[in-house]
């Protein structure tokens, strides 16, 4: 009889039930592992007909993992909802292919249920999502249209990076909160691989353990263009070997570039997954994306609890395969092939539900809010007990600042400004996207070091991290990374927190604060003022500092209701020496103003209270500019007012896009009452600029403030593909105004 293939695309719901417990004796965080599942789902099918085989049990399979037998805890089939990504090659040789494909699309998603939700992806150089998961099927439609829009193709660049689309496909299914789906990426692609441009893309290995961690089966059609069979004309290597000898490392090695072609493709990554592989032609791409998404919803659901309970990191082998007794009721033309394994990594979520365990129960496993776990019963005799390593403080500043008095003279010098850092996968790897915004501001600090205008310090406007009551978030991911602006670039570094750093609790002793506000103070021990000095709020995360010509201060905006907050800030203002101090800046996470999915037609607590209380008194001591993030775009707006010594402008400068998820446009802010409420200094506001309206529209950035004299310069630097952003029609603006 021939060997089975079964497709087992594992939703690697592989999981743990974790569990955070406080000592009174030790205050370091105990993590009690208990018991872990590994969740897989799988398809069988005859190889001839391809016809999917149904109504199996769990005494008719066989778990070898590493090639030991596992016991199987429970199968289901079809019960659990899909998560898909339709991830789009939009290269030139696949534009009139989608084209095709757009109008065709409606009747094969119809053939999903009503709970499948769909997300779109368009790649090229890189992956840009134009829609994220929903249900709605119109608006899957809208999103294939503007993935295949001149606007996108142009962002996504020009080669076609497969490997990357994955990987940025895959990291997208790691935000899912919904643990209970099955999550699959359909690439329709011709499968070539081209890199037009040297651009920084992740490693096949990065995209093989992005896939294995979130669980993701990769599906691909494969649709015939002239250049793909121009390209399979002169021949192309294969990738499958190198994964099957080692899927973690296999691909590091497999760099070799041919004219066309780049040996990376979707069917190497289905291998690995275990997912499934069409090929179409022009007129038949619809219907293979419809036969597709039947073929998923025919899968078994598969659990079993390892009888290895040492998670060392590891990768582990999985074989699944038919009982001899159902492989001969069923005939040698079943064929099986399975998922290759998955990652013995443990989980690095919050504690989740449990899950009562009935073996060969039908049951599916409890939703979780890990995009990659499941809960089980705990186990008393397999605890153990890891502490957590506090937080790590950032290494103080090569060049600190001065003391204020020795820089009164400087009157020409620039600083860097960003927010929103927080990653994808805090705590498990560095912050990627953060990284080249740290990488390029050290190279823009060097290069304007010998400059009258060199950078002396950098502002980050909140959200560090994901989670920052998380320990491992500040030291795995984001830790090293400001290490490299105080060490290599030699620059302070000052990060005023935001929501995701200290919760959104409003009040300051609020018991939800307590644990990030003692990372907050760890991670930033060595940069901040010291609690007590004239220039920090007593045990509050609230400091200021002065530097040459121009003074600086970041408040807590999650408490912004705080009357001892304000009445702090009031007296630093009020006890400036203006004749020094010619400019001052205030930052904080909360804007004043915004559009996007913070603001809008949205007024937040913390934005309402800044427009009552703080604004005015911004307005009275003349602020410069005032800096925020929240919002994972760039947006700026002018505020002008007049008042007794004439006519001024306040910028509002929001800059969110250091790595966070990127946003965009929501709906315009509801300013009349703002006005009104101020028409004694005749307050008006204009926006200069606007944030992106599609998916695409905007990029990962900071921005450079150039002070000389009273002359301030703004630039808005992108990174990565953003490299050409341009807010303002160009990417520098002043912030006065000529007629002032």
């Amino acid at each position: 009889m021939k060997k089975a293939i079964f497709r087992l695309s594992s939703v690697l719901l592989f999981v743990l039930l974790a569990s955070l417990s406080t000592r009174a004796q030790q205050q370091d965080e105990i993590l009690k592992i208990d018991t872990r599942l590994v969740v897989l789902d799988a398809q069988v099918l005859n190889k001839n007909s391809a016809q999917q085989i149904g109504g199996l049990a769990a005494a008719d399979f066989q778990i070898f993992e590493d090639n030991v037998k596992q016991d199987v805890g429970y199968l289901t089939q079809d019960k659990l909802p899909l998560s898909i990504i339709l991830l789009l090659d939009v290269s030139g040789s696949m534009s009139p292919l989608l084209k095709e494909l757009q109008t065709q699309a409606l009747s094969s998603l119809q053939r999903l249920k009503p709970e499948d939700e769909v997300a779109v992806m368009a790649f090229a150089n890189e992956g840009i999502l134009t829609q994220s998961f929903t249900k709605d099927r119109e608006l899957v439609i809208k999103g294939i249209e503007k993935a295949i829009s001149r606007e996108v193709v142009r962002h996504a660049g020009g080669g076609t990076n497969i490997n990357e689309g994955v990987f940025q496909a895959a990291r997208e299914m790691a935000k899912l909160s919904n643990a209970q789906s099955r999550r699959v990426v359909i690439a329709i692609t011709d499968n070539l691989s081209r890199v037009s441009r040297i651009i920084r893309s992740h490693s096949p290995k990065e995209t093989n353990q992005e896939l294995l961690e979130s669980g993701t089966v990769v599906c691909g059609l494969i649709v015939q263009s002239m250049l793909a069979k121009s390209a399979r004309a002169i021949g192309t290597a294969t990738t499958a070997a190198a994964i099957a000898i080692n899927p973690i490392g296999g691909l590091a090695g497999f760099a070799i570039r041919k004219a066309v072609t780049q040996d990376f493709n979707i069917k190497a990554y289905a291998e690995l997954t275990g997912g499934e592989v069409l090929n179409a032609d022009k007129a038949d791409a619809a219907i293979g994306l419809g036969k597709l998404f039947d073929h998923l919803r025919s899968r078994y659901t598969i659990g079993y609890y390892p009888a290895n309970q040492n998670f060392d990191g590891k990768f582990r082998k999985i074989k699944l395969k038919l009982t001899p007794d159902a492989a001969k009721r069923l005939g040698e033309d079943v064929i099986v092939r399975t998922r290759q394994g998955y990652l013995a990594k443990i989980p690095v979520e919050k504690p989740q539900p449990v899950l009562a365990n009935s073996k060969h129960s039908s049951a599916a496993p409890a939703a979780t809010s890990s995009p990659a776990t499941a809960a089980l019963t705990p186990s008393a005799t397999n605890e153990q007990q890891i502490p957590e390593e506090p937080v790590r403080a950032i290494k103080p500043p090569k060049k600190p600042l001065p003391p204020e008095e020795q820089s009164a003279n400087v009157t020409k010098f620039s600083f860097i400004v960003y927010g929103d850092t927080r990653g994808r996968r805090d705590g498990v790897e560095l912050q990627y996207e953060h990284s080249l915004i740290v990488n390029s501001s050290v190279q823009a600090i060097k290069r304007l070091e010998p400059s009258e205008h060199p950078i002396r310090f950098v502002l980050q406007t909140g959200d560090g991290v994901a989670n920052g009551r998380i320990n491992r978030q500040w030291n795995v991911s984001y830790i090293e990374l400001i290490n490299r602006l105080t060490q290599d670039g030699g620059v302070p570094y000052f990060l005023a927190p935001g929501n995701h750093d200290l919760t959104s609790a409003a009040t300051h002793d609020d018991p939800q604060r307590q644990i990030g506000l003692k990372n907050f103070y760890a991670a930033n021990a060595e940069l901040i003022p010291q609690n007590g000095s004239p220039r920090r709020m007593t045990d509050y995360p609230v400091f200021s500092f002065g530097y040459g010509n121009s003074f600086f201060i970041a408040f807590d905006s999650n408490i912004a209701g705080d009357e001892k907050q304000f009445e702090w800030v009031k007296a630093q203002l009020e006890g400036l020496d203006r004749n020094r101090y010619r400019n001052v800046f205030v930052y904080s996470h909360h804007p004043a103003f915004s559009s996007g999915p913070h603001g809008g037609a949205k007024v937040e607590l913390q934005t309402g209270i800044i427009r009552q209380k703080y604004m005015p008194l911004f307005r009275k001591h003349h602020v410069r500019a005032f800096f925020n993030g929240h919002e994972h775009y760039f947006e700026h707006w002018v505020e002008r007012y007049e008042d007794a010594s004439g006519k001024h402008r306040l910028d509002h400068v929001l800059t969110g896009g250091g790595g966070a998820p990127l946003y965009v446009y929501a709906g315009d802010p509801d300013t009349r009452q703002y006005i009104k409420d101020n028409a004694d200094q005749k307050v008006s506001l204009e926006r200069i600029a606007k944030p992106p309206a599609e998916p695409g529209g905007g990029a990962y950035h900071y921005v450079l403030v150039t002070v000389d004299g009273e002359q301030l310069k703004l630039e808005v630097i992108g990174v990565d593909w953003g490299r050409d952003f341009q807010p303002y029609r160009s990417n520098k603006t002043t912030l006065s105004d000529q007629d002032k």
